[in-house]
């Protein structure tokens, strides 16, 4: 069906995602558990073919957030090494605060400052946290 302008087709799109949720993402998790290696192999061709890109994005973030960039980054730190050395468990154990119904991926810190105080959620609901505070470029 042919659409009138973009906004429409957009919006149908999202109304599809909305509508078919659940298949979407017992779809998403199945491709990734059977293309594990290859999309593993892929990100990190990309990451050494662009490391001027992210070494950018990343000089202009630290630039943007100024003193708060520093603050983020040991609260992600102090997360990630207590879940390396087994203190806390990975996310993935956890189901989503936000929508209670895909398995957490991902720690969301509210406050950087207190570091512990983190909430589980899928990569969806964590995207959408993170884009009503922040315009990511």
């Amino acid at each position: 069906m042919p659409y009138k302008s973009r906004e429409a087709k957009n919006a149908n799109a999202r109304k599809w995602r909305a509508a078919n949720r659940e298949k979407r993402l017992a779809y998403e998790r199945q491709w990734r558990a059977e293309n594990r290696q290859a999309r593993n192999e892929y990100i990190n061709q990309w990451n050494r073919e662009n490391r001027d890109k992210i070494s950018n994005y990343n000089a202009a973030r630290r630039e943007r957030k100024g003193d708060q960039y520093a603050i983020e980054e040991a609260a992600r730190t102090k997360v990630n090494y207590r879940i390396r050395c087994g203190l806390w468990p990975k996310p993935g154990v956890f189901i989503c605060t936000d929508c209670g119904s895909a398995e957490a991926q991902e720690y969301h810190h509210e406050d950087y400052s207190q570091w512990w105080n983190v909430e589980p959620l899928c990569r969806t609901c964590h995207v959408s946290r993170h884009s009503q505070t922040e315009s990511i470029d």
